[in-house]
């Protein structure tokens, strides 16, 4: 609900009246612009993209046993298991709802 004082605070957005903008400046610093500039670089003794190196590195971690990066490489080729839920009522019935509706 508004009242008529708030009313009078709204205006229509136009040429002159717009909302401000937030965010990072265009422009300005970015971690994740830099790393990506890294990745998309050239290693100069085997001659391999950085990002190869990285994935070659995972899949060794993953075929030594390190469970964290087997899990990490499963979830990014078949995508991540969806948690199943269940709702239940009491002893495993279901669930009944009512809806009531007053005058």
């Amino acid at each position: 609900m508004y009242n008529e004082k708030s009313k009078k605070n709204l205006n229509m957005f136009s040429k002159n009246n717009q909302p401000k903008k937030k965010g990072r400046p265009k422009g300005s610093l970015s971690l994740i612009n830099e790393i990506k500039k890294v990745l998309e670089g050239v290693d100069e003794t085997s001659k391999k993209s950085i990002l190869e190196l990285l994935a070659i590195a995972a899949a060794k971690q993953a075929i030594k046993g390190n469970s964290a990066y087997f899990k990490e490489i499963i979830e990014r080729l078949d995508g991540k298991v969806t948690d199943k839920i269940e709702h239940t009522g009491k002893d495993g019935r279901p669930i009944k709802l009512e809806v009531s509706y007053e005058d």
